[in-house]
């Protein structure tokens, strides 16, 4: 009985984590913005708080959005790569996630070794903030 009261205490204090202000980190050229926010939509139960990456253009005309299955309960961030217009996002439950600009349209790219490796050196330094 005591594990069960324990467990559903892990469950309440996970699910009850406060929402973090809207995190936008600008491109390194300056043309595009990515902003990351929690899914509020109950719509779909599996993306729920889940982190959606929307991309903007410098002048604040939203592009493109890509739901990431990345929980908002766990620890995650996003960073461009230092160059070309390819953003990563880093989380503690799915990994490393790629995405390259297309036509003002955020699209999903296979993680090389580079982008892994950069991605831990970008990260690291932003979960420590978390």
């Amino acid at each position: 009985m005591k594990r069960i009261a324990i467990v559903g205490l892990m469950v309440l204090i996970g699910c009850g984590r406060m929402m973090n202000p809207t995190e936008r980190v600008s491109s390194p050229s300056g043309t595009f913005v990515v902003a990351a926010i929690p899914n509020e939509s109950k719509a779909d139960p599996g993306k729920y708080r889940c982190i959606r990456i929307i991309l903007e253009h410098r002048n604040g005309n939203s592009l493109s959005a890509v739901q990431t299955g990345a929980s908002d309960g766990q620890k995650w961030a996003v960073e461009w790569m230092p160059t070309g217009e390819v953003v990563v996002l880093q989380s503690s439950d799915i990994g490393t996630q790629a995405f390259i600009v297309q036509s003002n349209a955020l699209v999903q790219i296979p993680i090389m070794a580079e982008i892994e490796a950069q991605a831990k050196k970008l990260i690291d330094a932003n979960m420590e903030n978390r």
